[in-house]
């Protein structure tokens, strides 16, 4: 046969070029990512001042805005770190720890605004990014729903992210009253704060039924409802 063979070093070189350019592309959203919730924070300090202040809130729609292009930089890096997991990156770790720690912030900083705005928007959504399977997986799972891929400490985030602010104040005296819980842990807590303490003090399926008792008690039902369905579905 007359075909060419690959030279093995020109492709270990194309390689690692394409690798390179992948982490730089990854670090570029990383940094545009930062530098976003810095921004909301900075916003949502100001305002939380104002609202102190009995002042109008002035930054709503600039926050929101923020957000949003926050949330279009979510499936490109979990997706970018897929795939330098798969190309067996020495980092990868580490960068996976990173995003992971980005996407945390960018949790706490959409409850503040939901319960600084009292907005009811839709939860903040989880990448549909299983992290463990091919990236052809992957491609096809962000098309999806993610409702379903969501573990269940991140459907009580979605749950407890519907509360508004009274009522999350109320769902923090109610998880006071349990002796596994140090109410000291819980003030000023917000969601993500408060998802935390409880599964670390119940496990998650323990944190489900202590949320589900406590939507009963505040009437709300139709997210205790929704919550129990959204766990039937998942099993």
């Amino acid at each position: 046969m007359n075909g060419q063979k690959k030279h093995p070093v020109k492709s270990s070189r194309s390689e690692d070029e394409d690798l390179t350019s992948l982490v730089n592309q990854l670090q570029l959203n990383a940094d545009q990512f930062e530098k976003c919730i810095q921004q909301i924070q900075k916003l949502q300090i100001e305002d939380t001042e104002n609202e102190s202040n009995g002042s109008p809130l002035k930054h709503n729609s600039e926050v929101k805005e923020i957000l949003s292009q926050v949330e279009n930089l979510l499936s490109p890096l979990f997706l970018d770190v897929d795939k330098v997991k798969k190309r067996k990156y020495p980092l990868a770790r580490l960068v996976e720890d990173d995003v992971n720690q980005l996407y945390d912030r960018f949790r706490k900083q959409h409850g503040i605004y939901r319960n600084l705005y009292n907005q009811l928007k839709p939860a903040c959504p989880t990448p549909a990014v299983d992290l463990s399977k091919g990236l052809s997986d992957n491609q096809i799972q962000v098309e999806k729903n993610p409702v379903r891929e969501m573990s269940l400490p991140e459907q009580l985030l979605q749950t407890l992210d519907n509360l508004d602010s009274d009522n999350l104040k109320r769902f923090r005296w109610y998880l006071k009253q349990e002796r596994s819980v140090s109410a000291s842990h819980l003030e000023n807590a917000d969601s993500v704060d408060i998802v935390d303490k409880m599964v670390e003090c119940f496990g998650a399926k323990g944190a489900f039924n202590t949320t589900l008792n406590i939507l009963r008690k505040l009437k709300q039902n139709n997210l205790a409802d929704q919550l129990e369905n959204n766990l039937k579905e998942v099993n």
